[in-house]
């Protein structure tokens, strides 16, 4: 590191890599940055908040890095300066004095002018709405300062216990590599341009300017911060920014915390949750869809709707319980996530990384161009870090692993599964579940509730409903306290509503059930329509559900293998639809019978050899493409049982 950074002390220590990186990023921004005199002036507003929190760790350093703050001090009077007496001059007032100082009191006036402000006023703990300015930021600080203070929660020995999964023990290996400047390279590729930067003001696009410079340096920095376990300066230092999301604005709570964080730190966080990605599908169930590689939340959705086609057509009792959580990622406790890495198997040098990313880090809270005072986080995962999903992801696992492995909550019957139940779909926080009776719910909010006190986080009721369907479509009633959502429910911004099979198959969607009637529109339009339609359905159902879910076959009441020739042909549901065709095709083809072999052979007006052929190759690519992208243990666990179910 001295090659690049002189040894610095102050008061006999020696300084971190990363307070030297902070100081020599001043540096780079005087020599590479924006020379036109608008641009240099927004430049040097931006980095105003960095000098605020790096002024007291670089006092007592080199004359050189003194002279350094002091000059961009300098800068930043003059362009206050500047601004002030331009925006009198545009607002033509009467009152310019030459010699005026750009005081607290002096801009407090200006922007009081403003119409452009985005918060009025909050209301602070003693239900008074505050409105001068310092008092906002103050009130904004102490309730974030409260909100990401550790909470008092026992040990969650357990919901621990009922993980049963751990990492590969290559993936472990592979997780604890040294960082590489290939690896920060590409995650700075993909980062997003023309983003907010964090504090030090800088952007991707400086960092991606000068990558040949930087790159090699900064793998150093971090390096040093990961040996060192600890961060400081801007590293360590996020800025929450307000975004208003509905209801009184005077309420605090009604603003999503949204933290922005420098290139440099983002970049480090990046590439572990690259690395942290490659253990997700090992690691975490299917009912959950975020932040898995290769799962997507239309597995939700097709679920969910799949669930209330079949429970409507079959008149089943069904109710769907959209859980909201409070405050979902300011509530996480470290130590009950951290002890849930080490039961998943993690390595401790990967596991005292993650810790340096949130141990001794602190923000400040930014409101209408005020910072707040820096508060140390003790607790929560950070929106705006990209480890946050992922690690939000692990910390629910344990929770959806009680409920599944409770027997007092039966979940939803699939039908031609051999008695299994799915009990819920997740999506990050949002957790759908799937029940049949009234005890199941009261069990799952006990569930819920145990877990809150093992791990910090607490259910919304007031923002939590239900919705019936099926047998239940006319009841209001609900357990346990929660809301009853009279019209469609919303399951991650998409509304259910009550709907059949037939319905479903007009809408195009995929009957994962159960096999769909025959389109009346394509008979309507030749006789002959009719048999490849219901031979085009039948292969809908074996590509789209039937491989991919179970080696039984989907239909009710039938336990048999699910071959291409038993749906297509041998299962009792199938047969019954084949001889629905024969009566069809009968009125133009008098004394017509349809057989396997005719079927197989392409013979007849009713072929589907070249469907099953069809499918047989679509569904051994998607298979291979899926081992090649997640890997055979993966790809195996999410086609459960590989392509010995397509012959």
């Amino acid at each position: 590191m001295t090659s690049y950074f002189d040894v610095l002390t102050l008061n006999g220590r020696a300084i971190g890599a990363d307070i030297v990186w902070g100081i020599r990023k001043l540096r780079v921004i005087v020599v590479y940055g924006p020379q036109a005199p608008a641009e240099r002036t927004n430049l040097f507003t931006s980095v105003e908040p960095f000098l605020v929190t790096n002024r007291q760790g670089v006092l007592g350093l080199k004359p050189l890095c003194q002279g350094i703050l002091e000059w961009w001090e300098a800068r930043l009077r003059h362009v206050s300066e500047g601004k002030a007496r331009a925006f009198l001059a545009r607002s033509r007032s009467e009152f310019i004095e030459q010699s005026e100082t750009c005081s607290a009191a002096f801009f407090s006036s200006v922007r009081e002018k403003k119409a452009r402000q985005v918060v009025t006023g909050f209301r602070d703990s003693q239900g008074i709405v505050v409105t001068e300015e310092c008092q906002v930021v103050r009130v904004a600080t102490d309730h974030f300062r409260d909100s990401f203070k550790e909470k008092d929660v026992g040990r969650g020995d357990d919901f621990l216990e009922l993980l049963e999964r751990q990492v590969p023990g290559d993936i472990v290996q592979a997780l604890e590599l040294p960082l590489t400047v290939s690896e920060l390279e590409g995650a700075l590729n993909r980062m997003n341009k023309g983003k907010v930067p964090g504090i030090d003001g800088l952007p991707v696009e400086l960092y991606a300017k000068f990558w040949s410079i930087l790159g090699p340096v900064l793998l150093e920095v971090l390096t040093e911060v990961l040996q060192a376990g600890e961060m400081s300066g801007s590293l360590a230092t996020g800025v929450i920014s307000l975004l208003y999301k509905k209801g009184d604005r005077t309420e605090i709570g009604n603003w999503r915390p949204l933290t922005m964080l420098c290139v440099d730190y983002k970049l480090l966080a990046k590439v572990l949750t690259d690395r942290l990605g490659e253990a997700m599908p090992h690691l975490v169930h299917v009912d959950q869809t975020c932040a898995v590689p290769g799962r997507s939340t239309r597995w939700n959705l097709q679920l969910l709707r799949d669930a209330i086609a079949w429970a409507e057509d079959r008149n089943l009792p069904l109710m769907l319980v959209a859980l909201d959580q409070t405050k979902a990622f300011d509530r996480v406790q470290w130590r009950f996530m951290f002890s849930i890495l080490e039961r998943l198997g993690f390595g401790k040098v990967f596991i005292r990384w993650l810790r340096t990313l949130y141990m001794h880090v602190g923000s400040r809270v930014v409101v209408n161009g005020y910072l707040g005072d820096v508060f140390r986080l003790q607790s929560g995962v950070r929106q705006g870090c990209p480890l946050s999903p992922l690690l939000y992801v692990l910390y629910m696992e344990p929770l959806a692993a009680a409920i599944r492995a409770d027997k007092g909550v039966r979940g939803f019957l699939v039908p031609g599964s051999g008695g299994l139940r799915v009990k819920l779909s997740q999506y990050a926080d949002d957790t759908t579940l799937l029940l049949d009776r009234d005890e199941c719910l009261m069990r799952s909010l006990q569930i819920m509730e145990e877990f809150g006190r093992a791990s910090g986080s607490k259910l919304n009721c007031a923002k939590s409903s239900v919705k019936f369907f099926g047998k239940w479509r006319e009841r209001m009633d609900v357990p346990g306290g929660l809301a009853f959502c009279p019209g469609p429910i919303k399951v991650l911004g998409v509304s259910k509503r009550a709907y059949g099979l037939e319905q479903l198959g007009a809408q195009g969607g995929t009957a994962a059930m159960a096999l769909p009637p025959c389109s009346q529109s394509g008979l309507r339009a030749h006789p002959e329509a009719a048999g490849p339609e219901v031979a085009y359905q039948c292969g809908k159902i074996l590509h789209r559900h039937g491989l991919a879910r179970s080696p039984v076959c989907p239909r009710p009441d039938c336990k048999d293998e699910e071959t291409i020739r038993h749906v297509m042909w041998d299962c009792p549901f199938a047969q019954g639809a084949w001889r629905r065709v024969e009566g069809w095709l009968g009125q133009s083809f008098p004394g017509f019978k349809i057989t396997w072999d005719g079927i197989e052979r392409g013979s007849g007006p009713c072929s589907i050899r070249g469907i099953i052929g069809k499918v047989r190759a679509d569904m051994k690519g998607r298979m291979e493409r899926d081992i090649l992208k997640w890997g055979q243990h993966a790809a195996v666990e999410r086609w459960k049982g590989g392509l010995g179910l397509v012959g």
